[in-house]
């Protein structure tokens, strides 16, 4: 029988909050049963009986036994193998292991589910059904739908597989699995209420792995580690291929240094109502260079909506790295403490992102090396970070860029701060250095400027009235005495121009 550590003790304890039958593998079964299509297999028993529970005990039930109540079954194998649609396995408290006599799926033997079973553990104080594999074996090979419950999966090359079908898996703890779970095909599954601890080892460890088209939803719970480390093997969550991925009501990837989120193909993911990836390094101070927690590349998409990326300490830690064709849409969305940047977009770079707040990153969005980049930026606040945007084109409206060190660097003369017939309606004071700056590179190429009118600036400075306007001076240019100061910063080379 396992017995909880206490840093399980938690984990334990939110298991047990699952359905009502969960502490009583002998309860009434869920309302809620698994179904699948009728076989057309002549030889099929899914037409032949009623669907019926069986019972699995590994310290008193004995394989001869028919899995009734009172005489259950020793191993889920044997369980599995008289089961049929609809049926229900109900596991007792306790360790299934080789030395219970258990028995998994491997390179020399398949342990399926069958479609449409639905697997029952028990969570009674400190112990639990607990599936304790080895390298090499899958914990659970779901061959289409199935409901999975309250169950502990230890010590598996792969914790849970399933190629097709709609499975819900609630109350789960994934533990010392070189993959938690892999989805192929045109899989389907729904993780609940559930936590995938990622420990370190000599090979990448992988919290979920979704490719083809299968779909993954994650409901609440945990993908990482238990405290903060230094793992760059971690991988939270890999997608390829045309794979779907939803995190969602306050879903966490947590102390993950390696990449929280890795997207590729053309798959899509959207971290949503309070969805968030976490991470901490300030225990490894100077020490630590994470990957990005968003790695995007090829023509996948990203949406964060009501989402949080936050980061504590690391060298040069990145929020979201972009290498993807397809747009990234960030809304409502908190991006903060990122050393390196918020966003940092490569190649044909696209962004569009609204009513967020990029906070105390070193740049909050970063596209110095995406010339090409196009980005659209409203309702935002940049605020304390060492540089709020530096891109080449974009569009800023209805925003406010504020104490940070320099608020914008203009990598080209092509930025749109606020056109005469559009005004920007953008707040753009109080930050340490300037608000507006050119990069050199950009000083260096002779005739140019930005277009920034409608703006609110700091009052009563370089030229602005009290209320931080520009009456009168729709231009500044470089031989101008108002050229440079706490607003903006025109190059003292070239004949760059702000409209004002």
């Amino acid at each position: 029988m396992f017995r909880f550590t206490p840093a399980l003790l938690a984990t334990a304890a939110a298991l047990a909050l699952v359905a009502c039958d969960a502490n009583d593998p002998t309860g009434p079964a869920e309302p809620t049963q698994v179904t699948a299509a009728p076989s057309t297999d002549a030889g099929s028993m899914s037409l032949t009986r009623l669907p019926k529970s069986f019972y699995v005990n590994p310290s008193s039930g004995k394989n001869t036994n028919p899995g009734t109540k009172l005489l259950p079954f020793k191993t889920l194998a044997r369980a599995l193998s008289s089961t049929i649609a609809k049926d229900t396995v109900r596991l007792a408290a306790g360790t299934y292991s080789a030395a219970s006599g258990e028995r998994f799926t491997n390179g020399t033997q398949q342990v399926p589910v069958p479609a449409g079973v639905m697997i029952l553990g028990t969570v009674a104080g400190e112990l639990t059904t607990r599936l304790q594999g080895a390298e090499g074996e899958t914990g659970l090979s779901l061959k289409g739908g199935a409901a999975v419950r309250n169950l502990i999966l230890a010590g598996f090359a792969i914790g849970i597989d399933a190629t097709q079908g709609v499975q819900s898996l609630k109350g789960l703890l994934l533990d010392q699995t070189s993959l938690g779970i892999e989805l192929r095909g045109t899989a389907q599954a729904t993780l609940a209420g559930s936590t995938i601890l990622l420990r370190p080892s000599t090979l990448p460890i992988i919290g979920v792995r979704a490719r083809e088209q299968a779909r993954f939803t994650m409901d609440g719970g945990m993908i990482g580690a238990e405290s903060p480390n230094c793992e760059k093997t971690f991988i939270g969550v890999a997608l390829l291929d045309a794979a779907r991925l939803t995190l969602k009501n306050s879903a966490t990837i947590k102390n993950i240094a390696g990449i929280g989120l890795a997207i590729r193909g053309t798959s899509h993911a959207i971290l949503t109502k309070f969805a968030a990836i976490d991470r901490s390094f300030v225990q490894f101070p100077g020490k630590c260079a994470p990957r990005p927690s968003i790695l995007t590349q090829d023509s996948a998409s990203l949406t964060l909506r009501n989402a949080r990326l936050v980061s504590i300490g690391g060298d040069f830690s990145m929020g979201v790295e972009s290498n993807s064709r397809a747009l990234l849409t960030i809304d409502s969305t908190e991006i903060s403490g990122h050393s390196g940047a918020g966003i940092r977009g490569l190649g044909d770079f696209k962004l569009v992102a609204s009513v967020s707040n990029f906070r105390q990153n070193g740049v909050g969005i970063d596209a110095i090396a995406a010339p090409k980049a196009s980005i659209t930026v409203s309702w935002t606040t940049l605020f304390l970070n060492a540089i709020g945007i530096r891109a080449p084109f974009f569009t800023l409206r209805n925003s406010v860029v504020s104490q940070n060190t320099t608020g914008i660097v203009v990598l080209s003369p092509f930025t749109d701060l606020g056109q005469t017939y559009d005004p920007g309606k953008n707040t753009i004071t109080d930050n340490l250095i300037t608000g507006v700056a050119f990069s050199s590179t950009v000083a260096s190429g002779g005739v140019g400027g930005i277009f920034a009118s409608g703006n609110t600036w700091d009052a009563a400075t370089q030229g602005s009235d009290g209320g931080g306007q520009y009456p009168g001076k729709p231009l500044v240019n470089n031989s101008s005495p108002d050229r440079s100061g706490p607003n903006f910063d025109l190059p003292a080379n070239g004949f760059f121009q702000i409209q004002l």
